[in-house]
């Protein structure tokens, strides 16, 4: 398959053409795993080595390539594969190949028998089963592993040698193991559709595909660890200069091209607040509200009521005597809902396996919340209870949805803001509404993310691309955890509040999430490449970061990274124009600096003030 790149590589693999217990005839080939740079697709491919099987004595070399004794009169010197039996004397007229694309592979069969060879068999989703290959030559686990970088596969319950490639949702599920490092998560086929445990586990996701993709034969990095993997504890350092305009200049290392970053703003106060409303509470200055937000985030004192805004509970046109009427009348829906699913009996919850697995899930969930917090600190004090009685009521409220792991560390900070049951409800509503499509069982909200951040890290860091897709990490699974929940793991509760109103904001996109993901791999970039790491170092460097980032820094990078990308000449690459659309249709002039570095791709950014 020309122009695609060849990932694996071994000769020595064979098949056994005929299914006839008399006719044991061994051909054997060389099996690839290729991949289509343009796609991304992956596949096999098995090409016959030798025109016809021979007799001969097979030995192998420690490296796993065949070696030929004794051939029979008319072979070729090159690599043959004997045959037991005399060969059809048509057999130099067959000639066997094999090719699938990964995409089409429904379940593997995989055998290490005592005596014999190791063997896999696979079945395609159309039911088409593949001839067997046989490893003449050993080396089948090194192909298992190099399979496991694209199907995230199940051992069958009923039959220890098969293994089924799992469906998208459990494919998450297992490759990110379990968000609150429970091993007990059901399955897709255990909870029913709709409320999948579709993204269930990040904290575990270093020590999966550390054991999924392991570390030995091929794959073994032999370098010292210190060399490969940078200091997680000593995280990107900077030097803060001003220039003569006020701009921060972030100097990364002597020598290297700085990048100019905007200062953030003050937030905004009890008094800006009040300035941004009419005299019956209407936020008839909604612009210079949310450019404010966006420059320098809300204090504790008028987050509040802010947030009912920005998560949609009031309209901004609403006074207050109609947020006073529409509150109540939320609050009567809300206890509505809730009384439907505490007053259903015990023989009820035994016949509705839906509701009594949703409602398993959350008891667990709600235990591991933000425990180190005081108000969720004591297992039978009223914060745990609260996040238990909302997420229930959420059920009730989007049955299609209901519970997936992961919602609890959503819900936990509007409760800490809210400090009401009821405005806790609805504003975890509206934030669910704009999440909602990153835990759906088909996954199509999650992935479209992750293209959208490939695309942006291709055309803004495209030498990070690059290496990135050299260790096969281009994928950005280490960045699940990210869009998932908001970031909520790589920060305090009181950093991730002012990150979250931010992206809220929607001022320049409703997709600042991406620049921020941007921005943490911008100031990363130095590191993942000097440092060489592999696909295994990546997520462990990239999970380390917790708790250990800058969020004012972030944001400001973040800032400059959006301002780059909405005032560059270069074409945008195709899907990529969606970042560019503004959510409220309102127009907005990006200004930089007077003294403006010009960028390219991979060089430094300059934003200015607004």
């Amino acid at each position: 398959m020309e122009g695609f790149k060849v990932l694996y590589e071994r000769r020595g693999v064979c098949i056994h053409p005929s299914t006839s217990d008399v006719d044991e005839t061994i051909v054997g080939g060389s099996l690839k795993l290729l991949k289509d740079p343009k796609s991304g697709s992956a596949f096999v491919e098995w090409n016959q080595t030798v025109s016809t099987p021979i007799n001969a004595d097979l030995l192998y070399d420690d490296q796993g390539w065949m070696i030929i004794e004794s051939p029979q009169k008319g072979a070729q010197s090159s690599p043959r594969v004997s045959t037991r039996t005399k060969p059809k004397e048509d057999a130099e007229n067959v000639r066997y190949d094999i090719q699938f694309a990964l995409a089409e592979v429904k379940s593997v069969r995989k055998k290490t028998p005592h005596f014999g060879y190791p063997q896999l068999t696979v079945t395609l989703t159309s039911n088409e089963l593949m001839p067997t290959l046989y490893f003449h030559g050993g080396h089948m686990k090194e192909f298992w592993t190099y399979l496991q970088r694209f199907l995230c596969f199940e051992k069958c319950k009923h039959d220890a040698s098969l293994f089924l490639v799992a469906e998208s949702a459990d494919a998450l599920r297992q490759s990110m193991q379990s968000l609150h490092g429970d091993e007990d998560v059901p399955s897709s086929s255990t909870l029913g559709s709709g409320f999948t445990d579709v993204m269930s586990g990040f904290s575990k996701v270093t020590r999966f595909f550390k054991g999924t993709f392991g570390s030995k034969g091929h794959l073994e990095d032999k370098r010292p660890k210190n060399d490969r993997v940078a200091d997680v504890t000593n995280p990107p350092k900077y030097e803060f200069k001003t220039d003569k305009s006020g701009f921060e200049v972030v100097q990364k290392e002597p020598g290297k091209e700085p990048l100019t970053l905007q200062k953030r703003g003050l937030p905004v106060n009890e008094e800006d607040w009040t300035s941004f409303l009419d005299s019956e509470g209407r936020v008839l200055q909604q612009e210079s509200f949310l450019k404010k937000l966006y420059n320098g985030g809300i204090t504790v004192a008028s987050r509040k009521e802010a947030w009912k805004f920005l998560l949609k509970y009031y309209d901004y046109d609403s006074t207050d005597s109609e947020c006073a009427v529409l509150r109540q009348q939320k609050r009567e829906e809300y206890f509505t809902m809730k009384k439907q699913w505490m007053s259903m009996t015990e023989t009820q919850v035994a016949h509705f396996f839906p509701f009594r697995e949703r409602r398993h899930l959350i008891e667990k969930d709600v235990l591991r919340t933000d425990r180190t917090l005081e108000l969720f600190a004591d297992e039978n004090g009223p914060g745990l209870k609260l996040l238990n009685d909302i997420l229930m009521t959420y059920v009730m409220y989007n049955f299609d949805l209901g519970y997936v792991q992961g919602m609890s560390d959503l819900l936990s900070p509007i409760l800490t803001v809210m400090e009401d049951e009821v405005d806790t409800f609805w504003c975890f509503v509206g934030l669910m509404d704009r999440m909602a499509h990153l835990f759906a069982e088909d996954q199509v909200g999650m992935k479209a993310q992750l293209k959208y951040l490939g695309l942006l890290v291709q055309f803004m860091i495209p030498d990070l691309w690059e290496y990135l897709d050299s260790q096969e990490s281009s994928n950005l699974y280490f960045c699940f955890r990210w869009l998932l929940i908001c970031f909520k793991r790589e920060f305090s509760m009181d950093n991730t509040l002012v990150l979250w109103e931010v992206t809220w904001s929607d001022y320049y996109t409703r997709h600042f999430h991406l620049f921020i993901c941007l921005a943490i791999l911008y100031d990363c970039k130095e590191h993942i490449i000097s440092s060489d790491l592999d696909f295994n170092d990546i997520l462990k460097f990239i999970n380390g970061l917790s708790g250990k980032l800058d969020v004012e820094h972030l944001l400001s990078t973040a800032d400059a990274l959006l301002r780059q990308f909405l005032s560059s000449k270069r074409p945008v690459p195709k899907g990529l124009e969606i970042l560019k659309g503004n959510p409220t249709g309102r127009k907005k002039s990006i200004k930089t600096p007077d003294k403006v570095i010009n960028w390219s791709p991979g060089s430094s950014v300059v934003a200015g003030a607004t």
